[in-house]
């Protein structure tokens, strides 16, 4: 009979398509840069706000105000990561700061997965693991850390569909400020999902990165963009699991873990400001058998879920350093 199989999934599992913790800021920077000059910048495509009002933009000075937002979480980054830099914004009641990260972030993360296909590890992953119903099985269920839409754009060439929430729907997605309501969820995004709108489509995701796209996201990124309330979130897709712990999101993870015989860890380091739900979810895991840790340096990830189940024995730990594609176990 089929195991019960969890993955769990961090940065490293999109490492081919988007920049690990190390190396995001310097993405993010040439990324701006090269957006910022060429033929944006001369750009006079007038680009008018959703709302039907009045309100007129050209690409150029979206761009400036990006950049300027830019400009002033640079010198607070130091040597920090993005997500420790917005934890630090979030304990110091510093929320208008913290939106405007997370408002740079959900840009970034739509433009570059445009310009950039998905890495390929989630295209191989899908081809070995859906049904012929192009569903995931029902014993195989995914708790994602990352932001992205990894999972959604690699999803689309099977599909036959570009729009995000449409390709939700059908891998039975749910996420930390999503509106749906689904009875068996089958993966679970857990910080949110960086992008601006649940029903934007992502167009062709091969689609050159022209004036014509970049015009039709800044024209759905502004509202949130000149929005005057700058601590209001809840027009933000993106929503870190320690802003707020509570609710039924949580509640539907807990349930999953229970059923979980095996875990799969690909790509996730158990960063400490994380540790709170990292120790629920695998406290909730009560019929764990067996860790599979894949990951360039396994050992130390071994080392910090060893912390978390010391006492409990019996649960196989099983490092992986080849990281070539996703492993599948044989249990499944």
């Amino acid at each position: 009979m089929p195991k019960n199989i969890t993955y769990l999934i961090g940065a490293g599992a999109s490492a081919n398509a988007l920049p690990v913790v190390s190396d995001f800021f310097k993405n993010l920077k040439a990324f701006y840069d090269s957006i910022c000059s060429g033929e944006f910048a001369n750009s006079k495509r007038v680009i008018k706000m959703l709302d039907g009002s009045d309100s007129e933009y050209t690409i150029p000075n979206v761009l400036s105000m990006l950049n300027t937002r830019l400009d002033k979480i640079r010198p607070e980054l130091g040597e920090s990561s993005i997500d420790t830099l917005a934890k630090r914004y979030f304990l110091k009641k510093e929320y208008s700061n913290l939106r405007a990260l997370k408002l740079i972030l959900s840009f970034y993360f739509v433009c570059e997965q445009l310009i950039k296909p998905p890495d390929y590890r989630y295209d191989v992953f899908y081809a070995s693991l859906l049904n012929q119903n192009l569903e995931i099985p029902n014993n195989v269920k995914i708790l994602s850390w990352n932001y992205d839409s990894q999972f959604e754009i690699a999803y689309s060439k099977y599909k036959q569909i570009n729009n995000v929430s449409s390709i939700q729907n059908n891998l039975s997605t749910d996420s930390k400020n999503s509106s749906r309501n689904l009875f068996q969820p089958k993966i679970f995004k857990i910080n949110g999902e960086a992008n601006f709108s649940k029903t934007s489509p992502f167009y062709n995701y091969y689609n050159d990165f022209d004036v014509d796209t970049l015009s039709e996201i800044l024209r759905n990124f502004l509202p949130l963009l000149i929005s005057n309330n700058q601590d209001n979130h809840d027009d933000l897709n993106l929503s870190y699991s320690w802003e707020n712990l509570a609710g039924g999101f949580y509640d539907k993870i807990d349930n999953l873990c229970t059923e979980t015989e095996i875990l799969v860890v690909i790509g996730y380091s158990y960063p400490f400001f994380n540790r709170v739900l990292d120790n629920r979810i695998l406290y909730a895991m009560k019929n764990l058998e067996k860790i599979v840790i894949q990951d360039r340096n396994p050992d130390s990830v071994k080392e910090r879920i060893d912390s978390f189940i010391e006492s409990r024995r019996g649960i196989k730990l099983i490092p992986k350093s080849q990281c070539e594609q996703f492993h599948i176990p044989n249990e499944l």
